[in-house]
């Protein structure tokens, strides 16, 4: 009885959290006011502190005031080096389903008051499962392989169906962004 009831809280659980929304996401970017007359100098901060996170700059336009990253997936709970995850709800999320982030931002016109936009989005890899047809072919729901040793081999048809599904935004993550970026521009200031 113990087993059934450990069993099905277990289930219960993970139908939860595989539900469940980010608890981060909302539709409002990081704002940091910037306090010199360098769009340059915070530029430069900017893309520092983002490869420091080991993110991967896709582009960097000092003209249109942007700097984009290539999405990069969440960190696992044995990766201690990686800064992507803040809070443990996000480091739970990472762990529990493959996430990827995308950070975006955007500067104002020099002509303009000087401020820093942060936008992070989350995104999570949804691809469908095949048919059970039976008990015994339970472990090919996901993959094709035996049931001694699995591999995720998809078939052609989950690999057409596979899609990024957008979660919306990681404010925790932009604000800690945004707080390395001023401490870095402080520390370079006279």
């Amino acid at each position: 009885m113990k087993t059934v009831i450990v069993v099905v809280s277990l289930i219960g659980l993970g139908l939860l959290v595989g539900c469940s929304e980010v608890p981060n996401a909302s539709t409002s970017p990081s704002t940091l006011a910037i306090h010199t007359n360098s769009n340059q100098v915070v530029m430069d901060s900017a893309c520092n502190i983002l490869e420091q996170m080991h993110f991967k700059i896709d582009k960097a336009d000092l003209n249109q005031g942007l700097i984009r990253t290539v999405p990069l997936s969440g960190a696992q709970w044995f990766e201690l080096w990686r800064q992507d995850n803040v809070g443990w709800d996000a480091h739970l999320e990472a762990n529990l389903q493959s996430l990827r982030r995308t950070v975006e931002i955007h500067l104002t016109p020099a002509d303009q008051p000087e401020r820093l936009e942060c936008r992070v989005t989350i995104e999570r890899l949804s691809f469908p499962t095949q048919p059970i047809v039976s008990s015994a072919q339970a472990y090919r729901m996901l993959a094709a392989g035996t049931s001694d040793i699995q591999r995720l081999e998809l078939h052609e048809d989950q690999k057409q169906q596979m899609a990024w599904l957008d979660l919306g935004d990681d404010n925790a993550l932009a604000a800690a962004i945004c707080d390395r970026i001023q401490t870095q521009l402080d520390k370079a200031m006279p």
